[in-house]
């Protein structure tokens, strides 16, 4: 047990002063033992006191954590012996992994929350309203629509060239058709087969555009009504 810091210094300044008189060097060696007592002092009663029961039942105390208890629990009492912490046990090697995995799963959601945040964030200062959204379906959707157009005129064609070459084949009995005839039907039934083929490419990436933008009108008007909130 320390004394008390007052009756510390009384005593040491009484004393000091008589020696004051007599030895000069030796008071300030005495100083010097003075500061180190009151420094020594006060990390006493900063400290605490652990105490724990290890794995074989042995109830140990001491000035410092236990070592041999860093896996069991540790209570930390004041000098006076009143209540001060608990000292948790050492974790596992499993424990800490699963901390760690739970550590970088929150990281990750944080992560996507945030850069969700910005994405609306720049969706909400692209298209203000929904007739900007919509200006920018019919932009996107433009050079698709055109090449469908294109593609159905080419086919209309097509077809009118098949009934002429058609009717031109009715003509001849028994299908015994003309070398060239025969030639231009098989061309005109591959040239159309293939735009048909075309044809479907394009309705299915008008499809999967206007899929794009209805999706993301649907997500819109929820951040429009929300910034309105």
């Amino acid at each position: 047990m320390f004394l008390p810091y007052k009756s510390i210094l009384k005593n040491t300044v009484l004393h000091s002063m008589k020696l004051l008189v007599l030895d000069m060097p030796f008071f300030f060696r005495l100083l010097s033992v003075f500061f180190l007592c009151i420094a020594t002092a006060a990390k006493g009663n900063t400290s605490g006191i652990y105490s724990c029961t290890d794995s074989s039942g042995r109830k140990i105390t001491s000035d410092r954590p236990i070592s041999a208890c860093l896996d069991t629990q540790q209570r930390v009492l004041n000098k006076d012996g009143s209540a001060r912490t608990v000292m948790r046990p050492r974790l596992s090697q499993h424990e800490q992994l699963l901390i760690d995995e739970a550590n970088k799963e929150k990281l990750r959601v944080e992560q996507a929350l945030k850069a969700q945040a910005n994405r609306n964030l720049m969706l909400l200062q692209r298209y203000p309203n929904e007739n900007s959204h919509n200006k920018v379906r019919q932009k996107s959707l433009e050079i698709t629509l055109a090449s469908t157009a294109q593609t159905e005129k080419r086919i209309n064609s097509l077809k009118v060239e098949r009934r002429k070459l058609f009717d031109s084949a009715a003509k001849y009995k028994n299908n015994n058709l003309p070398a060239e005839l025969r030639t231009n039907i098989n061309n005109n039934n591959a040239t159309l087969a293939a735009n048909l083929s075309i044809l479907i490419r394009h309705k299915e990436d008008a499809k999967r555009i206007n899929k794009k933008f209805d999706a993301e009108l649907m997500h819109l008007r929820e951040l429009w009504s929300a910034s309105v909130h």
